[in-house]
């Protein structure tokens, strides 16, 4: 219901509000009167009373006190616009964007430390700027045309997968450079790999994500220049800069000796290195200060075909033997802390070889696998010797063993025909032997099954998933039920003495020997690919790295004798904690023992001594 006022009405409303109004000014006074000089004086606002949306326009204030005063800006409604700043005398307003013309109130309250809220009020109508041409766009509903097209040039940067890296290895990089406009838009990738701002920049590759293999060692600062579609190019802030390390390091390990062989060698927590060998004056086993340096060596006084593993506490158990097999228990010192003979174990046996292969359980005990040969013997005529006593031997078997830490026995399989090629314990506890089959026992040695094993089988290791890797003429992979994953034929590879295969991480190391017949090539890569080596010695000496799908990654080959015939034995090969791979070898006559780029001949004399050689190879 609407009430419509007379004109007698209005005039006493008008008269009533009068009075009101007089009224409040007074107390207004009086109350102001009573706060002494520090009365608040606010102006109004000043500003312009229209803006266009989107845009910025000044508003301020003029206010008096004696003592300081605090302004707080705000618009109504409550967040309609942008302040740049809320709390000074003056403030700049940016306008919403609007759809129609939006009128919004701007209001300042103003106080003081005596007086006040005065606030003030100003309307202000914000405008709605309409197109040219609207709808021009293809949107009706947009008042605004889209911006002109703009490009924006790409951002160059890079990364490589190590900062400091061996020099026989392939150093990767990789482009992660970026444009406004789409990452596609990026036309060009050019590399300079020893880049020298005074030089300027030289183009050694195109590729967008380079290889290189580079065997001098030094620093170098690798710069990237991208550019895109519409020419427009950028650079690395900063070279990134990488560093190629040394290849290897070597010692020679013994003194000449006609009777030289090298059983094992492996490595403890602490990078140090162990090497297992004999000569004609018995066994020995050599640990190197983090490969480098002879700190201790322990000797045997009887001929010894050996084995040795080291425990997770760095103590040493070994085993060995000829007429007799033992067992030795050697601390992180090389002090002899235990030692058993077979003879005091098994009683009447004739023990060929002894104790063949030796490694500790995840509990701390041991397993061993001992090798028997029974034999007859007879009286024969020599004419030179006269009666002299033939011992022939009727049969050849072995026993696994288990035994505490202390020596003692304590679990052992009943006679097994055969001579046994190899023992590994997994991470598992589960025991595998290399025999005429490859067989799986559990912890309690009790046989979980048996597959068949290549011919040519050198050496095998045993990942934590216990699957199997065999080397060999074949490189095999078993799964944990003795299934075959994959075989690779290596045949060519393999000369002499055969390959030895370490295994860290998701890595698998074999080492081994290559005769150059006709100054050929020889292809690395086992499987279906291509890596060629040239072999420009006589006698050359390699080492290759495959992942544990069988995939071939990187090799490294390296000539030893370079005019006469290499008196080369054996392959051993361990990867430490920190990725360092050891390699050792025993030669005779003139090598280069400096892996990588031209010669460094050392001769070692053209008669029957040998010696052994222990390379220390750096990782990525």
């Amino acid at each position: 219901m609407i009430q419509v006022l007379q004109e007698s009405d209005l005039w006493s409303y008008s008269m009533r509000l009068t009075y009101y109004l007089t009224t409040l000014v007074l107390l207004l006074s009086f109350s102001s009167c009573d706060r002494g000089n520090n009365k608040l004086m606010v102006g109004n606002i000043v500003g312009p009373t229209e803006i266009s949306e989107n845009s910025s326009a000044e508003y301020k204030i003029d206010a008096h006190s004696d003592t300081g005063i605090i302004y707080s800006w705000i618009s109504n409604p409550v967040g309609t616009g942008t302040f740049s700043s809320t709390d000074t005398a003056s403030t700049i307003f940016t306008a919403p964007e609007v759809e129609t013309d939006y009128p919004i109130a701007i209001r300042v309250v103003v106080n003081s430390d005596n007086d006040g809220p005065v606030i003030r009020s100003l309307d202000v109508n914000v405008l709605d700027v309409p197109d040219d041409e609207p709808g021009d766009d293809g949107d009706p509903g947009d008042d605004e045309d889209p911006p002109e097209p703009q490009n924006h040039p790409p951002q160059a940067l890079a990364h490589s997968e190590m900062e400091i890296i061996a020099g026989w290895h392939t150093f990767q990089f990789t482009d992660d450079s970026t444009d406004e406009d789409g990452d596609d838009d990026i036309a060009k990738w050019e590399w300079d790999f020893t880049y020298d701002e005074g030089e300027g920049f030289i183009v050694e590759s195109e590729e967008q994500n380079p290889e290189i293999r580079n065997y001098n060692v030094g620093f170098y600062p690798v710069m990237l220049r991208v550019t895109d579609s519409a020419g427009l190019s950028d650079m690395l802030d900063e070279p990134l800069l990488v560093e190629i390390s040394e290849i290897a390091t070597y010692i020679i390990v013994s003194e000449p000796d006609h009777m030289q062989a090298i059983f094992e060698i492996a490595t403890d927590s602490n990078g140090d290195v162990f090497i297992l060998g004999e000569t004609a004056m018995g066994g020995y086993l050599k640990k190197f200060s983090e490969g480098q340096s002879l700190e201790w060596t322990v000797t045997f006084s009887i001929f010894a075909s050996p084995d040795f593993t080291i425990t997770d506490t760095d103590e040493i158990y070994l085993c060995g033997g000829y007429s007799n097999g033992f067992i030795m228990h050697i601390d992180s010192d090389g002090n002899i802390v235990n030692e058993i003979t077979s003879q005091e174990l098994t009683g009447n046996h004739y023990f060929k070889r002894g104790y063949s292969y030796i490694d500790t359980t995840p509990s701390g005990n041991i397993i061993t696998v001992d090798a028997i040969h029974e034999y007859d013997g007879y009286t024969e005529w020599d004419p030179w010797f006269g009666p002299t006593w033939i011992v022939t031997y009727s049969e050849k078997y072995h026993t696994i063993q288990e035994f505490t830490p202390d020596l003692e026995l304590i679990n052992q399989t009943d006679t097994i025909p055969g001579p046994a090629e190899g023992l590994v314990v997994s991470d598992s506890g589960n025991i595998y032997i290399m025999e005429s089959q490859f067989r799986k026992y559990d912890e309690n040695i009790e046989l979980i099954w048996s597959a068949y094993s290549s011919f040519g089988a050198d050496s095998f290791v045993v990942d934590s998933d216990d699957n199997s890797y065999i080397t060999g003429y074949w490189f095999i992979k078993y799964n944990s039920n003795g299934e075959v994953v994959w075989s690779l034929k290596r045949g060519r590879l393999i000369w002499d003495s055969g390959t030895d295969i370490a295994i860290s991480g998701n890595r698998l190391f074999i080492s081994g020997n290559l005769r150059n017949e006709n100054d050929e090539e020889i292809d690395m890569d086992i499987g279906p690919g291509v890596h060629f080596h040239q072999l420009d010695f006589r006698e050359n000496a390699y080492l290759t790295m495959y992942n544990l799908d069988g995939e071939y990654e990187d090799s490294l080959v390296w000539g030893t004798s370079y005019t006469g015939f290499s008196y080369m034995y054996d392959n051993q090969v361990t990867v430490d904690l920190y990725g360092n791979t050891y390699v050792a070898k025993h030669f005779r006559f003139d090598h280069d023992f400096d892996p990588g780029a031209g010669m460094n001949l050392i001769d070692l004399g053209s008669g029957y001594g040998n010696y052994t050689v222990l390379w220390k190879i750096f990782p990525f």
